[in-house]
């Protein structure tokens, strides 16, 4: 792994070159190991790209493009771009009251035939955790997403700080799929759903916060074939609420960023 950061005037940017190599193996119709070893994958990218304009507004983004082989010896050839536009609405520093709003897209590509030659599916690899595509993680974490059809995210969110020891966020995301949905020979919508999710953070103390939150999410049919779980229910949710102690940590929440 190579990570290289730097600052040219306003531009922040840096550079990342990773390679990761998945074991394989390879079994006769008898069970008889045929091939063994392993297969390696490149990721090359700008893991930071941001631009202010003004005091208000900060543009920024990320680019990653994956070559080499997966696992399975397919050749990959996947991307992962990301633009974003943040802006202070108003900001009172007496009072710390804040408003600010951000939209953006996030692009993953995808393959829409799994038995082909090449492999077009970006992997986060390590999963993403809470921190992009909606905060109920129903894309890449856990591996339901991978050398899957890939992701668009439309996303647009809002935060307010009534002062330095308590916000609100309220985020939305519109999620459709990169390649086609193919299912029985038929090609169904890319649109996949959406999602809303609500969040809240208050300081109760120099080492001692809570945080909580509401997720919403409206899925589409084609959603549920992707995700090869059988029928959904209608109502999909997940709210949270905890205690966090972090006596020596400057960032007192978990998880919620803007």
């Amino acid at each position: 792994m190579l990570h290289l950061e730097d600052q040219l005037g306003d531009l922040q940017y840096s550079f990342l070159f990773w390679n990761d190599g998945r074991q394989f193996a390879q079994y006769d119709e008898n069970g008889t190991l045929t091939a063994s070893g392993v297969r390696y994958r490149q990721t090359l990218g700008l893991p930071t790209l941001k631009y202010p304009i003004g005091n208000n507004t900060l543009l920024s983004g990320f680019y990653y493009h994956q070559l080499g082989k997966d696992p399975q010896g397919r050749k990959v050839n996947a991307y992962d771009v990301n633009i974003q536009a943040t802006h202070t609405l108003f900001s009172e520093s007496a009072s710390g009251k804040k408003l600010r709003v951000a939209g953006g897209l996030e692009l993953l590509s995808g393959t829409a035939d799994p038995t082909g030659n090449q492999n077009r599916s970006f992997s986060p690899m390590y999963g993403t955790n809470h921190l992009y595509n909606g905060y109920m993680d129903l894309f890449f974490v856990g591996g339901s997403h991978e050398n899957n059809v890939g992701l668009k995210d439309f996303y647009f969110k809002s935060r307010y700080d009534f002062n330095p020891r308590l916000f609100v966020q309220a985020d939305a995301h519109l999620f459709y799929s990169h390649a086609d949905v193919i299912y029985a020979h038929e090609t169904l919508s890319k649109r996949l759903g959406q999602e809303f999710d609500v969040s809240f953070g208050y300081l109760i103390g120099n080492a001692v916060s809570l945080q909580g939150g509401y997720s919403h999410f409206f899925y589409t049919d084609s959603f549920q074939q992707i995700q090869n779980n059988g029928a959904l229910k209608t109502t999909q949710n997940w709210s949270y609420l905890m205690l966090i102690v972090r006596p020596n940590m400057k960032n007192k929440f978990i998880g919620i960023l803007f």
